[in-house]
């Protein structure tokens, strides 16, 4: 799956349909839907999914010959695993 794949697969079950009208109704607003407020830990639980895609992607990059776009994914993880650490330090 694409990393675009997994937001979209993310932003889907971010939503709280409970909240959705029964009504489906058309036009200006039709889209607005409450969100469901994460956890703290739901967030560790998500960046910790783009670290480890992030770090798979590298692999695959590197085993294509693209050592360019590899390290501008390692770079990517590096930075969202620094981001974990602050957050499960401070917790």
């Amino acid at each position: 799956m694409t990393r675009h794949g997994n937001v979209t697969k993310q932003a889907a079950w971010a939503v709280d349909r409970s909240h959705a009208p029964a009504d489906h109704r058309l036009g200006p607003g039709s889209a607005e839907v409450a969100r469901r407020e994460l956890s703290l830990w739901d967030v560790v639980g998500i960046v910790r999914a783009e670290i480890r895609d992030r770090t798979a992607g590298a692999v695959e990059y590197e085993r294509l010959g693209r050592s360019e776009q590899a390290d501008r994914l390692r770079a990517e993880a590096a930075v969202l695993l620094s981001f974990l650490e602050t957050v499960i330090r401070e917790t």
